[in-house]
């Protein structure tokens, strides 16, 4: 049914041609910053709901999906954060219920999708060659497992389980769907690229609304308080961890298409709102990450004059910027520049964390913190006991909740992925590869693997690291 429709509709193989475009992914961005600077989630769900009941019923296959999977998440507003506003609308009594409506007719037209498609699906689909399932699934199981044995295990069973298995699904879904249900073999090769640059700039536009409104000013003042910057997903570390990590796919675009410079002058762009979030973690992965790319962007011989152009012009205007305005930066970044050599209380929580392994070494002891409770940024009980506050290191996290059992299998997904990335190189996979370890890296002192949006995006990259050597565009 589906590919008879796509065949015999002129008008279908344009809207399809369109979903496989930069055009739309941008399209899918803009309505996550408008969702998350005016509080439209509800209108913009519907219509991504919308989109992904027509790519279920009539694309020729489910990449268009893949830009609405990290702006769903990305969408919420402050005002909606569900962690500090007990009337947001993930609430069930204030929209929650509309919500599951919408996800669970997505849900069944996707189902009949994989079960019905001639191509890809049924059988096809679930037994299409994936070199990570294993691993991500032995994963999955000592996130389950985690805190079995542990003193308090029968009070934190219930909530470790339902949180783990939330975890195991961040990692494996995206990947599982991805992996079985796109025609590989005609997926644009810069596609996951568009994607993850423009789900960062509807982050920075949520970004610059944080300034805009002016919340996150100390009251009186015109001094920032980064801990008062937030959005609906998260705060001032999520969103300027999630704008870094991004920037290598920048940067792949400014190697792959012309003109190479304008690319350049987008990753520059979310290289200063990585600054202006005011997270040092993200500042520091955004630094290293943006020159090692521009190495090898400038390695072209072809496009290095324009790019060297593009670096020597942001310097310039920043070093402008910064001079005709200093005595206001000085007074906006004045609590930033107070704290940026303060201890940020990290190794507390890792001592504390390793603590936890030690008295539990195998299984660990549970996702919920008991001895120690870390910082959690959340402000109400209802969000804080089902969504528990974290290590800020992944290795601390999977060692203090799933112990030697949960360290080992993570060993075995790391593997696997750099298998992955090593095989095979490509001018794809090599990019990708640096926004994996960017994130990694990044949540070696926050908590991003742990965060359910950045895994959905990274779950999706490794889909697209491993099949696009098939793709011929």
């Amino acid at each position: 049914m589906f590919r008879s429709m796509l065949t015999s509709s002129n008008r279908i193989r344009r809207i399809d041609a369109f979903m496989r475009s930069p055009g739309y992914v941008i399209l899918i961005a803009a309505l996550c910053a408008a969702s998350g600077v005016f509080g439209l989630e509800l209108p913009v769900y519907t219509v991504y709901i919308a989109f992904g009941v027509y790519i279920c019923l009539f694309s020729s296959d489910l990449l268009p999906l893949m830009p609405i999977v990290p702006c769903c998440y990305l969408a919420p507003s402050f005002a909606n954060n569900p962690g500090r506003n007990p009337q947001s609308i993930f609430y069930l009594d204030h929209g929650g219920f509309y919500l599951i409506i919408l996800a669970s007719a997505f849900a069944v037209c996707l189902i009949c999708r994989l079960v019905l498609d001639p191509v890809f699906g049924g059988k096809r689909f679930l037994t299409k060659k994936r070199s990570l399932a294993v691993g991500m699934l032995v994963l999955g199981a000592a996130y389950l497992l985690g805190g079995i044995g542990s003193a308090n295990y029968a009070q934190y069973a219930g909530g470790t389980l339902l949180f783990g298995f939330l975890q195991f699904l961040s990692v494996f879904v995206m990947y599982f769907l991805f992996s079985g249900a796109v025609d590989w073999e005609n997926v644009p090769r810069d596609y996951f690229a568009w994607v993850g640059m423009c789900a960062a700039f509807a982050v920075m536009a949520q970004l610059g609304e944080n300034y805009l409104s002016g919340r996150i000013f100390m009251e009186g003042t015109n001094t920032m308080d980064r801990e008062l910057m937030a959005t609906g997903w998260g705060m001032h570390n999520n969103i300027g961890g999630f704008m870094a990590t991004m920037i290598p796919l920048a940067f792949y675009l400014a190697v792959k298409r012309r003109p190479s410079w304008l690319y350049t002058l987008l990753a520059v762009a979310l290289m200063l709102g990585t600054i202006v979030s005011c997270s040092r973690t993200a500042m520091l992965v955004a630094a290293l990450e943006f020159v090692v790319c521009s190495v090898i962007l400038l390695r072209n011989k072809e496009t290095r004059k324009a790019n060297l152009v593009v670096f020597g012009a942001a310097v310039a205007c920043v070093i402008v910027f910064a001079v005709a305005a200093f005595a206001k930066l000085m007074v906006v970044f004045a609590l930033f520049f107070e704290e940026i050599g303060e201890v940020s209380k990290r190794d507390l929580l890792f001592i504390n964390g390793m603590k936890q392994f030690l008295q539990n070494p195998i299984f660990g002891g549970t996702f919920y913190p008991q001895e120690y409770i870390p910082w959690d940024w959340a402000e109400l009980e209802a969000f804080s006991s089902f969504f528990p506050p974290r290590w800020h290191n992944t290795l601390v996290q999977i060692a203090a909740s799933c112990g030697a059992v949960g360290l080992a299998a993570y060993a075995l997904h790391r593997f696997q992925t750099v298998v992955l990335f090593i095989k095979e190189r490509s001018t794809e996979k090599l990019f990708i590869g640096i926004y994996v370890a960017a994130l990694l890296l990044a949540s070696l002192l926050d908590c991003h693997f742990f965060n359910i949006g950045p895994v959905l995006v990274y779950s999706m990259a490794l889909a697209f690291a491993e099949n696009i050597g098939q793709s011929r565009i």
